[in-house]
């Protein structure tokens, strides 16, 4: 009996001593590498957000490619565009909900583009150099365009009309700007401009209330800023030497100007018809009289509180 006893408990002991040591030789699940799945080579990733989802695509009449997608986006690729989109014919059920335009061109032709009532953004590609004349006019639901700084020439009337535009910054690399580029956008707020202004480019733009001259801008065109009834505050960039006559007329809430001291000449009723002008700065006090100017300013508005009365200058 006794010997059975002793037997059992050995044999309890042995039990809980191999217990005791397969515990101890658990691993810390702390210290354990995290499980990680690597994808075959030939699994499909599928990105929803920047995936986009080809609906069509062709040639246009001028060889150039275009590819419509189902986000409403229409992208056309080649060397000069000079087919009038509205006019082709894959095309005229397409353009009727197209809100996006993407133009991978070196040029974009005269009327290209214009009278698309539906498009809400252009993106021009980095070799665009040339945007012809009335190329984007009348589309009257265009809101933004970012010019790339391989632009050279924006034709005239280039967005004439576009009201919905509420922003424009000329780059630097724009050497030639036409006339009335930018007439009637009436929603226009701000613009940049580093190159001189031709006729009457920004006239009519009645929301217009923020003007940055850059260092390129030496010429105001005639009529250049015409009827922009939202001016209120203007300085003259540090390089500006010319104002053409009507330059900034019937500006009717312009209330203060600020002149540089390189200007040479301001033109006949470059200031008619502002109405609410009170104070007139220059940088060099002096300067204003070496300015050639063509007429007594005491017949445009208010300016005769600011300059003495003079003969015209032969």
């Amino acid at each position: 009996m006794k010997k059975r006893l002793l037997a059992l408990t050995l044999a309890g002991a042995l039990l809980l001593s191999g217990c005791s040591g397969l515990k101890t030789r658990q691993p810390d699940e702390d210290a354990l590498p995290e499980l990680q799945y690597t994808r075959p080579e030939n699994e499909k990733i599928e990105n929803r957000e920047s995936q986009k989802t080809l609906k069509s695509q062709g040639t246009l009449s001028d060889g150039s490619d275009y590819i419509l997608y189902a986000n409403n986006e229409l992208e056309i690729s080649g060397d000069v565009l000079t087919s009038k989109l509205k006019s082709e014919k894959p095309l005229t059920e397409a353009l009727k909900d197209v809100t996006v335009l993407t133009l991978n061109v070196k040029e974009i032709g005269e009327e290209t583009c214009g009278d698309l009532s539906m498009i809400q953004s252009v993106n021009l590609g980095p070799d665009v150099t040339s945007i012809g004349d009335s190329a984007f006019s009348k589309c009257s639901a265009l809101g933004t365009i970012q010019f790339p700084a391989s632009v050279e020439t924006i034709g005239d009337y280039a967005f004439q009309g576009c009201t919905s535009l509420w922003s424009a910054d000329i780059p630097s690399t724009v050497t030639s700007m036409g006339a009335y580029v930018f007439t009637g956008c009436d929603s226009l707020r701000a613009v940049k401009i580093d190159t001189d202004v031709c006729e009457s480019t920004f006239a009519e733009c009645t929301a217009l209330r923020d003007i940055t001259f850059q260092d390129n801008c030496r010429i105001i065109g005639e009529c250049a800023f015409q009827g922009c009834s939202g001016l209120r505050n203007l300085y003259l960039g540090a390089n500006i030497e010319r104002i053409e006559r009507q330059a900034f007329s019937e500006c009717e809430k312009l209330s203060y100007i600020y002149f540089n001291k390189n200007l040479q000449y301001i033109g006949h009723l470059a200031f008619a018809g502002a109405q609410s002008l009170s104070k007139v700065e220059w940088e060099d006090k002096l300067a204003y009289l070496q300015v050639t100017r063509e007429e007594d300013y005491s017949k445009q508005s208010n300016l005769s509180n600011f300059f003495p009365k003079f003969k015209k200058e032969d």
